[in-house]
C-alpha cells in the first residue's frame, strides 16, 4: 500500500471528527484526494462559540492548511475505469477508485454502492470507512482512544453521517454515540 485516497464525504467526515485535516499526519501513510473530490469541496458544519450548528465555507487551500493533501490527476489507464465506473457511481468516488485500485492504494469510503461495485466488477482494491480510519487513528495513541466518543458525536452532528444498518462498524458507532 502506497497511500490513501479520499472520497469526499469520508474527507469531510474526519474535518468534521477534529475540526481540520491536521490529524492525517498520525497515519502510517499520505492521504489524497482526486482532481474531482477536490471540486467538490465547498462547506462544512462545524460549530459556533456557543455550540450551535453553522456551515462554513470550505475551499482546497483552506482544507489544505494542516495537512498537505496530494491532489491526483487520474492517467489514461486510470481515466478509462473511471468511465466505466462512473455509470455506477460519483465523478468522485468513480475518480478515487480507479486511481486507488490502479496505484495499490486505500480507497476510503463510506459509500455502498461502491462496495457494490468492488465486489460485482471485481475490482482488486483495499477499502476503509470513516469507522475504520477513527479506529486506525485511535490506536496509534492511548489518549486518541478516549476521545472517539466525541468525535463519533461530531460526525454524526455536523457530518450528518452513521454507518449503515448493514455496516459491521455500526455496533461500536452506536456504542461510542451513547457514551
Amino acid at each position: 500500500m502506497t497511500g490513501y485516497v479520499l472520497d469526499a464525504c469520508t474527507l469531510i467526515n474526519l474535518y468534521c471528527a477534529w475540526g481540520s485535516a491536521a490529524n492525517l499526519k498520525a497515519f502510517p501513510a499520505p492521504f489524497h484526494v482526486g482532481a474531482a473530490v477536490a471540486a467538490e469541496i465547498h462547506y462544512v458544519r462545524d460549530l459556533d462559540s456557543r455550540g450551535h450548528i453553522v456551515s462554513k465555507k470550505l475551499n482546497t487551500p483552506e482544507l489544505f492548511r494542516h495537512y498537505s493533501l496530494q491532489e491526483l490527476l487520474p492517467n489514461s489507464q486510470e481515466v478509462e475505469l473511471m468511465v466505466r465506473l462512473a455509470k455506477w457511481l460519483g465523478d468522485g468516488e468513480a475518480e478515487g477508485l480507479a486511481i486507488a485500485s490502479s496505484r495499490d492504494m486505500v480507497f476510503c469510503t463510506d459509500d455502498g454502492a461502491v462496495r457494490k461495485v468492488v465486489k460485482a466488477q471485481g475490482i482488486q482494491v483495499s477499502l476503509a470507512s470513516t469507522p475504520t480510519l477513527l479506529q486506525v487513528w485511535a490506536a496509534q495513541n492511548p489518549h486518541h482512544l478516549n476521545t472517539l466518543p466525541y468525535l463519533v458525536k461530531r460526525i454524526s452532528d455536523l457530518g450528518k453521517f452513521r454507518p449503515h444498518r448493514s455496516d459491521p462498524h455500526l455496533s461500536w458507532w452506536m456504542r461510542n454515540l451513547e457514551t
